[in-house]
């Protein structure tokens, strides 16, 4: 129980690690959304393949942004997991559909799965730091989180979730990610 306890503990504080992200290590450039989607989904195409789970990937028209593709990579690759792990217990034919377009400044891109969805009553909690539905089951209630906390600092946008037949996360952007500037 206590190796338990301190292999816990030790994610715990990789996990911090991750989130306090050094701004001045992040590689800032432009690039393709269409590729970083891309690559969000192939590094979890084996899990997708072994649920069954098929993926959608729409963007319209090329988007360009000058950001940080390694932290939007990531970012959908939590949000890739957190289906994973939720949402498709009962879900006959599961979908993840990752739809991305650019409105005049801001980019957005649209997450949503066909899965459970999050109850009404959780909705508002799920970005606060240790929320789980799931205590004692190896969740430590971090992941989405840290995702709030990279688009809303890092990448300088917004998240959102609601309920739409399965969850739908909506992440607006700026085209052009805020200049950050070492703390002197």
């Amino acid at each position: 129980m206590l190796s338990r306890s301190l292999k816990r503990a030790v994610q715990l504080v990789n996990s911090f690690k991750r989130v306090a992200l050094d701004h001045t290590k992040a590689q800032r450039q432009t690039f393709h959304l269409a590729d970083i989607i891309n690559e969000a989904t192939t590094l979890h195409s084996s899990q997708l393949k072994q649920q069954k789970i098929e993926i959608l990937v729409t963007t319209n028209t090329p988007i360009d942004l000058d950001s940080f593709p390694g932290v939007l990579t990531e970012v959908l690759g939590h949000l890739i997991v957190n289906s994973l792990r939720h949402a498709f217990n009962d879900t006959e034919h599961p979908i993840i559909d990752i739809s991305a377009h650019q409105q005049g400044e801001m980019t957005v891109i649209e997450f949503h799965d066909n899965g459970s969805g999050i109850e009404e009553q959780y909705l508002k909690k799920v970005f606060d730091p240790f929320f789980t539905t799931q205590i004692g089951q190896g969740n430590s209630g971090l992941g989405l989180n840290f995702v709030y906390t990279l688009v809303t600092g890092l990448l300088g946008g917004e998240i959102t979730v609601e309920n739409r037949q399965g969850c739908h996360f909506t992440i607006t952007l700026p085209i052009n990610a805020p200049i950050w500037q070492e703390d002197n």
